[in-house]
């Protein structure tokens, strides 16, 4: 019970306050020079740590990288050259920032900006609020065209998953990347004020299940009608990624799919990969079908997992079907994705539909609690 308390109190600053967490953003690209200027609010410059200059509203900060140092320019002016620099906020600010070599589009940030260099290339971090850094992600993965509550639904998503990983990039010195290996995050939500409101609405809520552990907030596109186990996927069990049966998102864009492949193909994929089927030319005759999911393709004594045949075949779900024609090999698809957790689609309808976040959440995650931060070392206690 003393280590339960004494980690209740390191742990409560953390949730009792606001909480930061730090990005690191185009980390898929080497950047040696950035355009950074101030789109509202106020800041103040720090370089190294103790060099302390109040921001120019009105100038255009050049900044590129030198072997472990940068430079830093505004408005023609050499400001320096440093090992460091900061953005930082006097009131809540944003931040627009263009990569100049390689060229990209401009992307704006909320709260601060922190740039280094590492072998003659930029590295840049996003030092931003949770609820700002979960409504930018929301405008990624969930689209612009959606309802109130399914933008909740995907908040507490993001929410759950941001604060269960933050130690996925401890050694580059941030908690999450920027793109899909951690959660698509392009900088501030501009595009839906649904999308702040429902971050809003919200505030600090979170998954967690029954030992009051943050759960794993898998997501997919479309489950086919029908989502899978995550030990069918993925070889570890969560009582909370159960399969469930889904007629919501069966009419919908990703429901279904079709892809030919030549019938030699297939042929010297069996082979490959089911050496007893070398001498069995009737596998290449023998149709193959799911009314509900499956994790093998099951021939006398064989077994392929449904799973390496998506991958190596790159079909887009597992729950398919396989009809043998003439010169190919025909495979007909349910879904898209790897099946496990929520369905997208099938969640974007139930909210259509008028269903609430916290029903749409608790079919497709079972026996889970969504609760407050604030609560959450309680509960363990």
């Amino acid at each position: 019970m003393l280590n339960k308390l004494l980690a209740f109190f390191l742990l409560l600053p953390l949730y009792t306050c606001a909480i930061t967490i730090n990005i690191g953003v185009y980390t898929n690209l080497q950047i040696t020079s950035i355009l950074v200027t101030q789109q509202s609010g106020n800041y103040y410059l720090l370089f190294d740590n103790s060099i302390k200059r109040e921001i120019d509203i009105e100038a255009v900060y050049f900044i590129f990288s030198v072997d472990d140092s940068i430079i830093v320019k505004s408005n023609q002016q050499l400001l320096g050259k440093f090992k460091r620099i900061e953005f930082k906020e006097i009131v809540p600010s944003v931040l627009k920032m263009r990569c100049i070599l390689p060229s990209t589009s401009s992307k704006q940030f909320d709260n601060n900006l922190v740039l280094f260099s590492e072998k003659g290339s930029l590295k840049v971090r996003n030092e931003v609020e949770l609820e700002n850094y979960v409504a930018g992600v929301v405008e990624m993965e969930a689209g612009s065209n959606h309802t109130l509550e399914y933008y909740k639904v995907q908040a507490i998503i993001c929410r759950t998953y941001a604060l269960s990983n933050l130690r996925r990039h401890e050694v580059e010195q941030y908690n999450l990347c920027d793109n899909v290996h951690c959660q698509a995050y392009k900088g501030n939500n501009r595009i839906n004020e649904q999308i702040a409101e429902a971050t809003i609405q919200t505030k600090n809520l979170v998954m967690v299940d029954k030992k009051s552990e943050l759960i794993t907030t898998a997501f997919h596109s479309n489950c086919g009608g029908q989502t899978c186990n995550s030990e069918d996927v993925w070889g570890m069990s969560k009582p909370y990624l159960r399969s469930v049966r889904d007629t919501f998102c069966l009419r919908q864009r990703n429901a279904t799919w079709v892809k030919s492949v030549p019938k030699a193909t297939w042929a010297e994929y069996l082979y490959q990969n089911c050496k007893p089927c070398a001498n069995d030319t009737s596998l290449l005759c023998c149709d193959f079908d799911q009314t509900e999911r499956k994790t093998s393709l099951n021939y006398s004594s064989v077994q392929l997992p449904l799973k390496n045949i998506r991958n190596d075949l790159k079909l887009k779900s597992s729950f398919f079907a396989i009809q043998i024609q003439q010169d190919s090999v025909l495979f007909v698809g349910k879904g898209y994705g790897h099946g496990v957790g929520l369905c997208q689609e099938g969640a974007i309808q139930m909210a259509r539909a008028g269903l609430k976040y916290n029903y749409i959440l608790h079919y497709y995650y079972k026996d889970v609690d969504i609760i407050n931060l604030n609560q959450l070392n309680f509960f363990k206690d």
